[in-house]
């Protein structure tokens, strides 16, 4: 492992397993506190409580129970790619590569969130500092009272803010591993593909695999956010007689430019990533059919003709049609090489309607596999993984 600074450090433990315990149990707190007041104020009917807050919570506390299983899953993906022969390197070239990339990783960890909890943190204080004012200034309402609900909600803003920090680092995280399919896609970097491998991806599956994932991850924030922003405008409350019919109207400008970041971040995990690895896919492609098919298709027109013009013994004659065999299958292989570095079973996988079947699983394996231990009573642990 690359030397670290100070603030690699500290994110790295903010996106560890504990550090993420911890963060969890302190929002979960604060956000239950909250909701105790609301149920206090207006009842039990949920749509007077602050049901974007809620939903928001949820939404993280999966994604980053899931993000926690990257690690592992990228060094999985590196190891594959060597004992498969995608990517015939040594463990020392393969571990030097992965040194490299968690060297720039480190650094987009840090930045990205960084920039993401700033944004969050921006983003609350447009929307609430006016309603802090308000309330302030309301001549029913003490100054006491008003210095506590201030504080509290300052208070969780500022956690809500930590929250962004995290998931801005373990979008930098997804990004960072963005990185590696540069990498694969160079000319020299000894990436080998296989026509007809069995992962169905010319050998390239583990690594596709991988940016599949992370596609799924930051397809939490993308689609909240964007869910958000569509029913903002028909949300009304009229019902809960509170002083504003529609409350979360000034948070849809926040909401667009946090959707916009998620993004930018899912190009960076994702897209461009796969594209990278498909445009060299389609480069060894066209030279395979330029070079490779002509000299299949003239062995395979002088072996018949051998065949046609020499007796040769039954133990010679097969060893020629299993050759015949061998070359029609290598001709086939090219011709149908696919040039997507995934597999259709595994895009299935995250992106159908079976994909919410497995979250739970991963939810669990997440915490499990990064912590050595779970969230989780030993019997529900046990009951979820069955499921994956």
């Amino acid at each position: 492992m690359p030397a670290m600074g100070w603030g690699e450090r500290f994110t790295r433990a903010a996106t560890g397993a504990r550090g993420i315990r911890v963060l969890l149990g302190v929002l979960l707190t604060a956000v239950a506190v909250k909701t105790a007041l609301e149920v206090l104020a207006a009842g039990a009917n949920v749509r007077c409580w602050d049901t974007m807050l809620l939903s928001g919570t949820s939404v993280f506390a999966v994604a980053v129970a899931l993000a926690l299983s990257l690690p592992r899953r990228f060094e999985r993906a590196l190891t594959e790619l060597r004992v498969h022969g995608a990517l015939p390197l040594t463990v020392a070239q393969t571990q030097e590569i992965k040194n490299d990339l968690e060297r720039a990783g480190g650094r987009m960890l840090v930045r990205a969130g960084v920039i993401v909890g700033l944004l969050v943190l921006a983003s609350f204080v447009y929307v609430l500092v006016p309603q802090f004012i308000a309330l302030w200034q309301n001549p029913a309402t003490p100054h006491g009272p008003a210095a506590v609900l201030i504080g509290f909600f300052v208070f969780l803003m500022l956690v809500c803010a930590f929250c962004g920090f995290v998931g801005g680092a373990f979008l930098g995280r997804v990004a960072s591993y963005g990185l590696l399919a540069r990498r694969l896609s160079q000319p020299g970097s000894q990436l080998t593909l296989q026509p007809g491998h069995y992962d169905g991806a010319n050998g390239l599956a583990p690594i596709g695999g991988l940016y599949l994932y992370q596609a799924f991850l930051v397809m939490f924030p993308i689609v909240w956010l964007a869910a958000w922003w569509l029913i903002i405008p028909y949300y009304d409350v009229s019902v809960c007689h509170f002083d504003v019919a529609k409350p979360y109207l000034p948070w849809r400008m926040p909401l667009l430019v946090l959707w916009v970041t998620s993004v930018v971040f899912l190009y960076l995990a994702f897209v461009r990533p796969v594209l990278q690895l498909k445009g060299r896919i389609k480069s060894e492609r066209d030279d395979l059919e330029r070079v490779r098919l002509p000299e299949i298709c003239a062995e395979i027109d002088a072996i018949r003709a051998n065949l046609a013009a020499t007796p040769y013994g039954t133990a010679d004659r097969e060893a020629q049609e299993a050759r015949l065999n061998a070359l029609a299958r290598a001709h086939w292989d090219i011709q149908n090489m696919p040039t997507w570095p995934m597999d259709r079973t595994t895009v299935k996988q995250y992106f159908s309607v079976n994909a919410a079947g497995t979250v739970a699983p991963l939810v669990l394996k997440g915490y499990d596999l990064a912590s050595g231990g779970s969230l989780l009573s030993p019997g529900l642990a046990r009951l979820l993984s069955n499921l994956s």
